[in-house]
């Protein structure tokens, strides 16, 4: 059901076709069609069951990644976000490797399909960041919840490191507006 432009006709935006489909060099394709090599904006548009990722807008597989060195998680954030830059003492002592903080492609067609078809049964809007209150969040979830893999849980040292830093910034902030 849409209410937008069919698969394969011309479009400019994502938001000129329907929910399920993507606007790629001006022509509207169905979510997860794209095959290895082709065009793409983002990881839904590539054939994800074939393990296909969006690397630098073209489907590539996603061991792509694993063989792309780095020396900062900036460097692995211009071929694909939510990648980290991980030490690889085989490389060298000052060279790691970009390593997925999320694997996509453990998400299946239907997964997606059943989200977005929830999504368009509940007339809510399409979000990028999911709050639990909001219309997508709380009637329909997050279907990416399975495919984080978090290096840091909230009782590991560097994500208490990091929110002690964070609050006595923000006392300090406050002690001198005062």
């Amino acid at each position: 059901m849409c209410d937008t432009l069919p698969d394969g006709s011309g479009c400019y935006y994502n938001r000129d076709c329907c929910i399920l489909s993507s606007c790629l060099d001006r022509v509207c394709v169905a979510r997860f069609s794209v095959a290895a090599g082709g065009a793409c904006l983002a990881n839904e548009d590539c054939d994800i069951p074939q393990n296909l990722l969006c690397f630098g807008f073209t489907c590539q597989n996603k061991d792509v990644l694993a063989s792309t060195m780095c020396n900062s998680t900036i460097d692995c954030n211009q071929v694909l976000n939510f990648t980290r830059c991980q030490c690889d003492s085989s490389a060298s002592p000052s060279i790691g490797r970009c390593q997925p903080i999320m694997d996509p492609t453990v998400l299946s067609k239907n997964i997606y399909y059943d989200y977005n078809q929830c999504l368009i049964n509940n007339k809510c809007p399409k979000v990028d960041s999911q709050i639990p209150a909001s219309c997508s969040g709380g009637k329909c979830g997050n279907p990416l919840t399975k495919a984080f893999n978090n290096p840091c849980n909230s009782g590991s040292g560097l994500f208490s490191n990091v929110h002690l830093t964070f609050s006595v910034l923000l006392l300090a902030a406050a002690m001198f507006l005062l």
